[in-house]
Parts: C-alpha cells; structure tokens; sequence
C-alpha cells in the first residue's frame, strides 16, 4: 500500500513538515501501480519507504525494509511517511516508522539560499530535466538519495554460486524454493504410483545481511521421473540455500506394483505419495516449509503433498503456497498428481497425473512442483520442477 503525501504544480507551492515541493510546468508523464504523475511523491507502507516518479518507476529515496514498528519517530516526534527539513544538518528527512531517514548528507552551519532556480533553504523542488527530487541545503540545490526502484535478483539455474550484499543494503527479503521430487514408475498392468512431492518452501521479510560480503547461494534440481515399465520410485528434488536458510528438496513418489507391496513415498520439503497398495505409506513433509503425501491405495497411489497442503489418494496434487516477493502473486511447490487418475498438478506447479496411455508430466520449472505419477507400465511418470531464489531489496 502506498500513501500519496503531496502533489503541486509551478508556481503554486506547498508546505509539508517545514518542505515546499515546486514542480515545474512542461509534459507530465506517469507511472503506474500506483498511478501518479513526475514528480509525484509516494510513501509505500508496504517496504517503509518513500518513492517518487520519474516519469516512468517508483524509485525509491532510501533503503526499503528498513521500518517496521508502524509507530511514529522521535526527536522530532512525527508519524510514518512525514517528511522534514532537519535545520541543524540541513538534509531532507522522512520517517520510516522507526528512525527519521536522511535522503541526502548532512551540510551543518549553512543558512544561504540556493540559485538557479532561486530557493531559500529547506526549500524542495521536482527537477524535470534530470528527473530528481531535490531540496536546498543551504549552500546548492541537492539530489535526493535514489535507490532506483524496486531491485529483485533472481537465480533459476540449478547449481551453486554466491551473490553479494550491495553498499548500504543491510536487510533483503527472500523467498528460496527447493526442486520438487520425481513421480514413482510402475510395473504392472494397473498399479497407479504416488506423485512427488513439492520442494521445501523458506522466506524471510527481513534477512539481515553485511554490504560487501558474500552469501552462498542454491537452486536445487527437480528429482527425476521414472521411465515406462520401471518399477523404482522417483528421486528427491535438491536442496536450495540462501546463506543460513535451506529449503529441503520435494519427496519422491512410491513406486505402483499390481502384483506386490507398492514403494512408499519419500520424506522431503513436502512428501512424495505411496504408491499403488493398500495403505503405501506416503512421505512426511518438513515442518514449516511443507506438507504430508497421501496414501496409496487401491488401485491408485496418493498425490505428492505441496506447501500449502497434504496429499491425498487418488487425486490432485497438494496446494503449494502464495508469494508476492516479485510484485506479482505466484503459487510455488504444489504437489504431483497420483497416477491413473486423470488429476491435475497441485497449483504451484505440481504435475498432473499420467493414465496407461499418457505420461505423468513434469512438474513446472522454477516453481519447486512435484512430478505427476503414472499407471501401468507403458507409461512413464513425471520430474520435479526446479526450485528458485529469489532476492528483493
């Protein structure tokens, strides 16, 4: 959610906790999400920050994620998203629910006024030429401190490598999502096997991290499917990391066996499902990143379990679970479908489920979903989607 503080146009001014802002007339582009004109100034509730346009982002003026007591600051006292012209060190202030925020350096002991245009200090003006919030500090007219919009790095290839803190950065959210596990094979004529479960699923609004150093960072792969006429269960989905935090890899499916004992699930983020045999046990899911697999049965196996929910026989893969980490609500780990059953993938890009003539399918890249299962054994069964990491700050 972002407030809208203050909009005015040349030669009118405004007054807002000691600051005037002057936009100067012209063509006035806009942004969006939400809308507003150049030169528009917003606080986002949501980062604590406070943004203004530029003719075409939302850039931030300070370190987003930052604030978070909600509550007004001190000294002087004033409430979240006000703005100030600190006298004593002549700099643009705003408060982000804790501290007042500097949005440029400190100038102590000037008491001029500014030129070109004409501005007594403490003064704020929009510079449609550069595209800058600016303010008099008593000697020059001064940039407000832009951190560029909202800055996202994302990792979606399998493997391992490292990403470094930025100067000034000393909190990120992340979201990192483990490969989801691989359906089970069958061997029989009508043994149905259990889908893989989705991959473990860990996030953190505000991971404390050092500008200048290195974090390690992981994607995990998505188990493998088995091949038609195999009578192996999937393989587990690999573990992705982000410095101290580890989601678990999806577990795999239990191998459908019409003539014997079906394979039980494997244990994971999320749980694979047990295979075709009364009462295949399912895999056991993480505890905070992932949920159980059904059961198998008769004569289908049970569904991987997601995210954000459990398995069950013979159906849908289990629900994985919600983010908005990128700006845009996207599920993530959703289970793998039982095989022989028609069903879909579990949302979150779980896999659906394969019949005696169609293979269970994978399960989506980048999401962490389960691989679907498959029936009888001219069919093969699904592999895990990959896991993702993502990095916003």
């Amino acid at each position: 959610m972002r407030k809208k503080l203050f909009l005015t146009r040349w030669p009118l001014t405004c007054v807002l906790a000691a600051a005037c802002l002057i936009l100067a007339p012209g063509a006035w582009a806009t942004c969006t999400s939400p809308a507003g004109q150049a030169g528009q100034v917003v606080y986002n509730t949501t980062q604590k920050v406070l943004q203004l346009c530029d003719d075409t982002n939302w850039n931030n003026l300070g370190l987003p994620n930052q604030g978070g007591n909600n509550g007004p600051c001190s000294n002087p006292s004033g409430k979240e998203g006000g703005i100030i012209y600190n006298t004593s060190y002549n700099v643009l202030q705003y408060c982000n629910g804790d501290n007042w925020v500097n949005m440029g350096t400190s100038n102590t002991g000037a008491t001029g006024s500014c030129t070109s245009p004409a501005g007594s200090r403490g003064k704020v003006i929009y510079n449609n030429t550069n595209g800058k919030l600016q303010y008099c500090n008593g000697t020059n007219w001064v940039n407000a401190a832009n951190w560029g919009p909202l800055r996202l790095t994302t990792f979606t290839t399998p493997g391992t490598t490292t990403w470094t803190a930025p100067g000034g950065v000393t909190s990120v959210e992340v979201l990192v999502v483990a490969g989801g596990g691989g359906g089970g094979g069958s061997v029989s004529a009508q043994g149905g096997s259990g889908g893989g479960g989705g991959g473990g699923v860990v996030s953190s609004t505000a991971y404390t991290v050092v500008p200048g150093n290195t974090y390690t960072v992981t994607v995990g792969a998505g188990g493998t499917g088995r091949s038609a006429g195999s009578g192996s269960h999937g393989t587990k989905g690999g573990n992705s990391v982000f410095g101290t935090l580890t989601a678990i890899g999806g577990g795999y499916g239990g191998s459908g066996d019409h003539w014997g004992a079906g394979g039980s699930g494997g244990s994971g983020g999320s749980g694979g499902g047990g295979g075709f045999y009364d009462q295949t046990a399912a895999g056991a899911g993480t505890a905070g990143q992932g949920y159980a697999g059904g059961t198998g049965g008769s004569p289908y196996g049970g569904s991987g379990g997601g995210a954000g929910g459990a398995g069950t026989y013979a159906g849908a893969g289990g629900p994985g679970i919600l983010s908005s980490i990128t700006g845009t609500p996207t599920y993530y780990s959703g289970g793998g479908a039982s095989g022989g059953t028609s069903s879909a993938g579990g949302v979150g890009g779980g896999g659906s489920s394969g019949t005696t003539s169609q293979p269970g399918s994978n399960g989506t890249a980048n999401t962490g979903g389960g691989g679907g299962g498959c029936y009888a054994a001219g069919a093969s069964s699904g592999g895990g989607g990959s896991g993702i990491v993502i990095i916003k700050y």
